[in-house]
């Protein structure tokens, strides 16, 4: 769908020393630049396998400016029970977020899970 930036949001890394993997905390002033994606129905549930939710990651939802419009989309945030380490090189600081695509049965499906 787009780029765009989570403000008062910065990039860390969890989960281990050598083998930690991208999150994203509240911060002020922070600001993380992010990929936004459509999500079709079933991309949810196999996106909840890959992230590892919900045992890795909880869902929430936050309000983005996309193309000079404020729409509502899913980020995955680690708990912050795991410790802060050292992602790979391969991570350029740029996160993805996911915005769901319009279905009568969508809503706001991710309420609940905040």
């Amino acid at each position: 769908m787009g780029t765009t930036a989570l403000t008062d949001w910065s990039l860390y890394f969890r989960g281990g020393r050598s083998s930690a993997v991208a999150n994203i905390e509240w911060q002020m002033g922070g600001k993380v630049p992010v990929l936004v994606w459509k999500l079709q129905p079933n991309d949810e549930a196999a996106l909840d396998r890959y992230e590892g939710y919900p045992h890795l990651y909880r869902k929430e939802v936050r309000s983005i400016v996309l193309a000079d419009k404020t729409v509502e989309a899913m980020v995955y945030v680690m708990d912050a029970r795991y410790s802060l380490g050292t992602g790979s090189s391969a991570i350029t600081g740029r996160s993805l977020i996911w915005h769901k695509a319009p279905s009568p049965s969508v809503g706001r499906s991710w309420r609940g899970h905040t």
